[in-house]
């Protein structure tokens, strides 16, 4: 069974560009992965009570609805501390700081501050989703 990549962010540009990087780090349909894309936290979420990906990344503010960290909370709340989630967001470190300490200690996630290191964004995946199969 394909482990699933959940992206989600309201800038398409920044989802294609994370798929696209997904997949030049071997995290690719031919090697097992499965990656899908959603342009809202509340899209993310309804996508997760579906279909149950390994692995979310999602950016914090997605322009209506429910927040990323939102989307992370009802996750946890489900009793799944099994799926791998790192939130993303430009402005959660300068405006509260306590939300991103939450993130990582009580929530057990992933934070990346944008613009994030792609280091930083793929030491991450090898955290979650292990290595990648090597062509």
């Amino acid at each position: 069974m394909a482990k699933r990549i959940l992206v989600v962010d309201d800038e398409e540009i920044l989802r294609s560009a994370l798929m696209r990087y997904l997949d030049f780090l071997g995290y690719k349909q031919e090697a097992g992965y499965e990656i899908t894309a959603r342009g809202t936290a509340q899209e993310g979420l309804d996508f997760y009570r579906q279909e149950k990906p390994d692995m979310i990344f999602s950016d914090y503010d997605t322009g209506t609805g429910i927040t990323g960290l939102d989307f992370l909370e009802a996750i946890r709340e489900t009793g799944d501390k099994e799926t791998g989630f790192c939130l993303m967001s430009g402005m959660l470190n300068d405006k509260n700081p306590e939300a991103v300490e939450r993130v990582k200690s009580e929530l057990g996630a992933h934070y990346l501050a944008k613009p994030f290191d792609l280091d930083d964004f793929e030491e991450i995946c090898r955290k979650c989703l292990g290595e990648p199969p090597k062509p």
